[in-house]
């Protein structure tokens, strides 16, 4: 049974959101500030044993807390946003983003055009099928989609620039899933109770099937006066699509616990960061079966097949886009 275990030699800082690498080191945000920390996994895969090591801190250019963020296919990391950016005691909404090159540790400004500005703040992200990244608006039913291959940005959304925005209501609070299909669910803050899909063949946003109930925490009591008063919260926790296609959310939690035979140890590779796929080389001996896939696809993932190890694009059981990225090994403490 998968159980809690206290990290050692963990440096002084407040870790919020973390991001599995595709070299399976973790990238982990200190609260409100600029700095990461990267812990590297011993030769086991083991994070909790004292040959993890460490590394960082690796500073951005900018403070934020509360942003977009993800690992793209090449192993780079890009953030976008900031509720609370450089130091603001109050939500400023930056629209700016970063992006980590993991080879040599540092960051650098993120090209991102004036005219979508719109994408800001705690903004939602979402790494699609093919490697590009949509993202949303705070307010407006805006979308747009950036080709990080290219460095390019286009509105998403539009059937491709021949209808006004399809998406119902703003992005503000909502977590988006990617589906097995290659399209994006999310359950809307601003519409609800209603729930909507992105299909990247048509650009355009759709209904999905009927919500049975409201899954959004739209408000609480205010407690503290006579009569109670409501009070708009509008938020939602994330959503983890589960092994048999089934997406789960819940509110503030979700508990997802895996269990399997403990299995003979096996080779595996790992993906170096920024590299084709055709250059990647042949890596450490790695303990490691519950990350039988290092990420989304289309890049080069893991797969065991009986004594070998082989390495091909496969689809990853666990697809997740909230925004505070959450490890396929839900079941182990990193």
């Amino acid at each position: 049974m998968a159980s809690w275990k206290s990290l050692t030699s963990v440096p002084s800082f407040t870790p919020d959101t973390m991001l599995l690498m595709t070299d399976a080191t973790v990238l982990v945000h200190d609260s409100y500030g600029q700095d990461w920390y990267r812990l590297k996994p011993d030769n086991n895969g083991e994070y909790d044993s004292i040959g993890a090591v460490w590394s960082g801190p690796f500073s951005m250019l900018n403070s934020r807390q509360f942003f977009a963020s993800g690992v793209l296919a090449d192993g780079r990391v890009y953030v976008v946003g900031g509720e609370y950016f450089n130091g603001s005691p109050t939500p400023n909404d930056s629209p700016l983003g970063e992006i980590f090159d993991p080879q040599t540790n540092k960051w650098s400004t993120l090209n991102k055009p004036a005219s979508f500005s719109w994408v800001q703040g705690d903004a939602n992200s979402c790494i699609l099928q093919n490697g590009r990244v949509i993202f949303g608006s705070l307010s407006t039913n805006q979308s747009a989609i950036w080709d990080p291959a290219i460095d390019a940005w286009t509105e998403a959304g539009t059937a491709f620039g021949t209808l006004s925005p399809t998406k119902v209501g703003t992005s503000d609070e909502e977590t988006w899933t990617l589906l097995p299909n290659g399209t994006v669910l999310t359950v809307t803050i601003a519409s609800p109770p209603f729930a909507e899909k992105y299909v990247p063949e048509t650009d355009t946003w759709v209904p999905a099937n009927p919500m049975p109930v409201e899954l959004a925490l739209l408000s609480l009591p205010d407690t503290t006066v006579n009569p109670p008063v409501p009070v708009n919260i509008g938020e939602i926790g994330p959503a983890i699509l589960l092994p048999d296609q089934l997406t789960t959310r819940r509110w503030r939690r979700i508990i997802l616990s895996l269990s399997s035979p403990t299995p003979a140890p096996r080779s595996l590779t790992f993906a170096p960061s920024i590299s084709p796929p055709s250059q990647w080389p042949q890596a450490l001996p790695f303990t490691a079966p519950w990350l039988r896939s290092l990420h989304r696809r289309p890049r080069e993932a893991i797969r065991f097949k009986s004594s070998q190890m082989v390495s091909r694009p496969i689809r990853s059981p666990f697809r997740l886009c909230p925004r505070l990225p959450l490890s396929p090994s839900t079941s182990r403490t990193i």
